[in-house]
C-alpha cells in the first residue's frame, strides 16, 4: 500500500513563494483601490450624523444637515457660512470658551456640596449610589428576595441606579418601599413609575421610556410626545385621583391613608398617600399653571440650589459644562445645539 505523497523541499519553497507572491500582489491592488477610492469630504461625514443647522430662520429652526461648526466652542454647527453669519449675533450671547480654569468660574450657590446639609432639593447634594452592591453582599448570581426602604431625597433615582448595577448573572426579586415627604418629589416619583411600569407594559423601546422620564426628572418644558404619552397611555392610572377611593386606616393611631394597586405581572405597583396629600395632588392635577411665577421660580431655584460652576469644572469637560450651563439658562435636557421651540408644555 502506498502512503500520501509528501512534497519535497524545493516544492514547498515553490508553494511556499507562490502565495507570498499572490499576497504581494493582492495587497499591490488594494493599495491601488484605495488610492483612487473617491474621498469623502469632512463636511459630507459629518452630514450622516444628523445634526441640524443651528440657525433660526422665519420658519423656525433650519433643516438642513449642519456641517460647520464653530471654531470657538465645537457644540453647534451651520449648513453654510450664510447661516453661521446670520446666527452670529444670536450664539455670540451664549457661546461659550472652549476652556475657563475654574479659578476664573464664578459660583452661583453658597450652599455646600455637602450631603449632610441637604436641604431637599430634588437632586440632592450628591450622586446616585449603589444601595445593593449585591456582588459584595448577597452575591453575584443571587436570585432570592430582597426588601428595600428608601426614604431620602427622591430615592428612585438610587433604585434605578442600582439595578443598571447589577451584575448578569443576578436575578434578585425586588420589593421596593418609597416614601416620599414634600410633595414635587412624590409627583415626580409617582408619574416616573408610571411611565416606566407602561412601557415595559406596551413593550416599548427602553431608550424611548428613558427619554420621557428624563424630561419628566429634568426638563421644565416638555415637546410634544411626552404629553401625548401621558394624556393617551396612561389616562386610566390617574382615574383613582378623578374619584373617591377607600380610605384605610392600617394600624390603630396611625393616620388614614387612600390605597390604589397596579396590577401587572412585570412590574405591580401600589401606591399610598395619606389624606392630605391625596388631597393635595388632586388639586395640583386641576390648577391652571401661571407661567411668569414659573420661570421666577426657576431662576430663583438654580441661584440657590444650583452646584458651584466651580465644582462642575473640576469633574466635566468644558463641553459638558457648557451643556450644565445651557440647561441652567433653558431649563430643558437638551444637546447643546438642539432647538428648545419644540418644548411648549410646562412640566406640571
Amino acid at each position: 500500500m502506498t502512503g500520501p505523497r509528501v512534497p519535497s523541499v524545493e516544492e514547498e519553497g515553490e508553494s511556499s513563494a507562490g502565495a507570498t507572491v499572490g499576497s504581494t500582489q493582492r495587497d499591490r491592488e488594494e493599495e491601488t483601490a484605495q488610492e483612487h477610492a473617491p474621498e469623502i469630504s469632512i463636511e459630507e461625514r459629518r452630514a450622516k450624523f444628523g445634526l441640524r443647522c443651528a440657525a433660526q430662520i422665519s420658519e423656525g429652526q433650519c433643516s438642513n444637515p449642519a456641517v460647520i461648526p464653530c471654531q470657538i466652542c465645537q457644540l453647534v454647527a451651520y449648513c453654510t457660512e450664510e447661516c453661521m453669519k446670520r446666527d452670529a449675533e444670536h450664539h455670540s450671547r451664549e457661546c461659550p470658551p472652549p476652556t475657563e480654569p475654574p479659578s476664573r468660574s464664578e459660583p452661583t450657590s453658597e450652599i455646600p456640596d455637602d450631603p449632610v446639609k441637604d436641604m431637599g432639593v430634588f437632586w440632592a447634594n450628591y450622586a446616585a449610589t449603589d444601595i445593593l452592591n449585591l456582588a459584595a453582599n448577597e452575591g453575584a448570581e443571587y436570585n432570592g428576595l430582597l426588601r428595600v426602604l428608601l426614604t431620602g431625597t427622591f430615592g428612585l433615582r438610587h433604585l434605578i441606579y442600582s439595578v443598571v448595577a447589577l451584575p448578569e448573572t443576578a436575578s434578585p426579586l425586588l420589593h421596593v418601599t418609597i416614601s416620599e415627604m414634600e410633595l414635587p418629589h412624590l409627583y415626580r416619583t409617582l408619574l416616573s413609575l408610571l411611565i416606566l411600569r407602561k412601557g415595559i407594559e406596551i413593550n416599548m423601546d427602553p431608550y424611548e421610556v428613558a427619554d420621557l422620564v428624563t424630561h419628566v426628572w429634568y426638563s421644565y418644558k416638555w415637546p410634544s410626545h411626552v404629553m401625548d404619552f401621558i394624556k393617551n397611555q396612561l389616562a386610566a392610572d390617574f382615574q383613582p385621583f378623578t374619584g373617591e377611593e377607600e380610605v384605610y386606616v392600617l394600624s390603630p393611631g396611625e393616620d388614614p391613608c387612600r390605597i390604589y394597586p397596579y396590577d401587572s405581572d412585570k412590574m405591580p405597583l401600589v401606591i399610598g398617600f395619606s389624606l392630605p396629600y391625596w388631597e393635595a395632588i388632586t388639586t395640583y392635577l386641576k390648577e391652571t399653571i401661571d407661567q411668569q411665577p414659573i420661570h421666577r421660580d426657576r431662576e430663583q431655584d438654580v441661584n440657590a440650589y444650583g452646584e458651584p460652576l466651580e465644582n462642575a469644572f473640576a469633574r466635566m469637560s468644558p463641553s459638558r459644562v457648557a451643556g450644565l450651563v445651557k440647561w441652567r439658562q433653558t431649563g430643558l435636557m437638551l444637546a447643546y445645539g438642539d432647538s428648545a421651540l419644540p418644548h411648549v408644555y410646562l412640566n406640571p
